[in-house]
């Protein structure tokens, strides 16, 4: 007798190979890649649009680390 588990993971298994079959056939136009060259990792600041305070708030709130002028965010390398 099989469990409704072990169904259940054999049917996502038939998904997702059906799934990888059906993606292999598709064919996607080919992009010219951009060349991007950075000096340094801090943009220059300019004479920008004035920020809505209600959303700037909203978002510090909701960023996990900041101080009072900056989101401070993780950089990887990819």
């Amino acid at each position: 007798m099989v469990t409704l588990q072990a169904q259940a993971q054999e049917d996502a298994k038939k998904i997702l190979t059906s799934f990888g079959k059906q993606l292999a056939k598709v064919k996607l136009p080919k992009v010219k890649e951009g060349n991007v060259t950075q000096t340094s990792g801090v943009r220059k600041e300019g004479m920008g649009k004035k920020a809505d305070e209600v959303f700037r708030q909203r978002m510090f709130q909701n960023a996990p680390k900041h101080d009072d002028e900056y989101l401070l965010v993780e950089k990887k390398e990819w």
